[in-house]
């Protein structure tokens, strides 16, 4: 018995357009002569549908869908199992769906299994790409074959929609426990394989491990929130720091250089060496760079704002931040370009960041990367190139906003590579105040550090979309309201 399995890559809502890739998937299984097409959950729709499944159209522009393509198989033996339910070539009952039928309802398996008498397991997905989770879910589908004596398919969607990565990576695993085959990580593909000639040799794509597999699920969700929202241009402001530069190097990779303009916008506080720096960055990646100083914008709001002088003196510098958003937006207004922020989430996670300020974008591609990890991601693109990409003195110098004279960020937080243990132990891994002080000891800063945390809950509420790549995931995993007291003191 052959069996297809297409691994796809939707737009939410784009009814036509997912329907053409079922289609495609459809007549390639025909071609090699298939019994059994399996489709991922969600191709129709796309992923995730969230209150668009309360919607009538919605769930009717499903259902005409799925019909629609019933006729594919039309005096043909191929059954297409798509949306958990089993599409032959008499159509499918035209019963209107209610809300939330397509995702509570069982996923019985294609009849043909059971009048072949196989015995199989099939996962529809849709699998969320987490950093270090791939191999634990490949584990836990050879033991799932090897506990039931069963055939187990697994069948996921890829790409990205919003914050979500989807891994891909479908596979099929014989009751011995053996991948017969895997999909592509990340990316469309399909494939047609003969149960009952297992032995022939079936491609196992690899699965990108460490530092690549970060890059290569950032540069998706980049590429595929840039396409599926039609924009035409990126737009950076890179400030001659390490985010920036990660940033502006992931997003050339992900549209092309052709289609990203870079700003640098310095202040009476900027260095000579960060102008070096993006200007070495911009000409390594063959991005244009545009420079706008700031000053006279800045002494305008000193002389307007001068009624604040007995105020804290904080607002004369984050002011600068916000006169770089509003640069930034307005050249993005004017061209229709996607701004990407540039924050982490070391940044994020203790606030360490200007509302409407340097926090101005569309997306926030490094947005959980924390501080130490971004480092690391940075000397990867360099020994993936071949060459310094990004320049190393961008990688090794102190961080500085450069709001100030002279001004490093330890100036205002402990030092990073503390900052990140103590962030990683409690936002990815979930450890309580008291275990990470028994852990790492350092009482007063851990308990600053948390203080910082939970302080900032109102700006992470207002900040860009970022792209899920850890277990946690500021967005999508932190759901805890800005208005808590410290319950965390000793």
């Amino acid at each position: 018995m052959k069996v297809s399995i297409a691994q796809i890559n939707p737009r939410l809502g784009d009814f036509n357009y997912n329907k053409e890739k079922v289609r495609t998937a459809i007549h390639k299984a025909l071609e090699e002569n298939a019994n059994i097409l399996i489709i991922p959950f969600g191709a129709i729709s796309g992923f995730p549908q969230g209150n668009l499944m309360a919607s009538d159209d919605f769930r009717k522009g499903m259902r005409e869908t799925i019909n629609s393509l019933a006729k594919e198989t039309v005096d043909n033996d191929l059954s297409v199992f798509i949306e958990g339910q089993e599409v032959l070539a008499n159509g499918l009952v035209n019963t209107e769906p209610t809300a939330g039928e397509f995702l509570t309802q069982s996923n019985p398996l294609p009849s043909i299994f059971n009048k072949k008498n196989y015995d199989i397991y099939v996962n529809l997905g849709p699998k969320i790409f987490e950093k270090n989770r791939a191999e634990a879910h490949e584990l836990e589908l050879k033991l799932l074959a090897k506990e039931k004596t069963s055939w187990v398919f697994d069948v996921n969607l890829a790409g990205a929609t919003d914050e979500i990565l989807y891994t891909g990576l479908s596979a099929i695993v014989s009751p011995q426990g053996e991948f017969l085959t895997r999909l592509k990580y990340i990316e469309e593909d399909f494939i047609t394989v003969d149960l009952e000639n297992p032995h022939e040799n079936y491609p196992i794509s690899e699965i990108p491990a460490g530092e690549e597999i970060i890059k290569v699920s950032i540069v998706k969700g980049i590429k595929d929130y840039f396409e599926k929202n039609h924009f035409k241009k990126i737009l950076v402001s890179v400030s001659g720091g390490i985010d920036s530069a990660l940033v502006l190097a992931l997003a050339s990779e992900a549209v092309g250089s052709e289609n990203i303009s870079a700003v640098y916008l310095p202040s009476r506080f900027s260095s000579e060496i960060s102008r070096e720096e993006a200007q070495l960055l911009c000409s390594n990646l063959n991005v244009p760079l545009k420079e706008i100083p700031i000053d006279s914008f800045h002494q305008q709001y000193l002389d307007q704002l001068n009624f604040l002088e007995d105020g804290n003196p904080i607002w004369k510098e984050n002011i600068q931040a916000r006169i770089r958003g509003s640069i930034v937006m307005s050249i993005a207004n004017a061209e229709g370009s996607l701004v990407l922020a540039t924050g982490n989430k070391t940044e994020i996670a203790v606030g360490y960041c200007t509302l409407y300020g340097d926090t101005c974008g569309g997306l926030a591609p490094i947005a959980d990367l924390l501080k130490t990890e971004v480092r690391a991601l940075c000397r990867y693109l360099n020994y993936q190139y071949k060459k310094e990409i990004i320049p190393e003195r961008t990688i090794t110098r102190p961080p500085s906003a450069e709001l100030r004279e002279n001004q490093i960020d330890e100036d205002s937080l402990p030092n990073y590579e503390f900052l990140d243990q103590v962030l990683f132990l409690h936002c990815e891994e979930g450890l309580d105040c008291h275990q990470i002080i028994d852990q790492l000891g350092r009482q007063e800063e851990v308990l600053r550090i948390f203080t910082l945390l939970y302080q900032s809950s109102y700006k992470r509420k207002q900040l860009a979309m970022g792209i899920k790549i850890s277990k946690r995931f500021f967005g999508l995993d932190w759901h805890i309201p800005s208005t808590v007291a410290p319950w965390f003191k000793i």
